[in-house]
């Protein structure tokens, strides 16, 4: 069985409903994951075998080639949008001592789901995508 961005987002939202830290930080981990898959999956771009994948993404996003089917200054905003939803993930995943508050759980859930429907815009994101590899 395989999964999509759009699994990754449901997971995030089912994470939020448990109420506790643990369900705060990995609400936000997967509303991480639901865009970097969405965006992985919408643009044509292979990870390289020898690179960080997170690191190559976010490089093509800031120079896109010009084949992509969404237009380049919309890809270099949802890179801005992505790494602002890396780093609140970062700060999930290593900063442990620091208390999530759910108002900004339930934004980084809101902007997940809007930064997938500005793909949707360009690019159908189906149940049964598959991420570029």
């Amino acid at each position: 069985m395989s999964v999509n961005c759009k699994d990754f987002l449901s997971f995030a939202e089912d994470s939020l409903k448990r109420n506790d830290e643990i369900g705060y930080r990995n609400a936000i981990a997967r509303a991480y994951y639901s865009c970097y898959h969405a965006i992985l999956s919408s643009i044509n771009f292979r990870l390289p075998k020898d690179e960080p994948s997170h690191k190559s993404v976010s490089d093509y996003l800031a120079a896109p080639g010009k084949d992509e089917a969404i237009p380049r200054m919309k890809l270099i905003s949802l890179r801005a949008r992505l790494l602002e939803q890396k780093a609140l993930r970062i700060k999930c995943d290593y900063h442990l001592q620091e208390t999530l508050d759910k108002k900004e759980v339930e934004l980084s859930i809101a902007k997940a789901r809007k930064f997938i429907q500005d793909i949707e815009e360009f690019i159908p994101l189906s149940n049964d995508s598959a991420p570029n590899s």
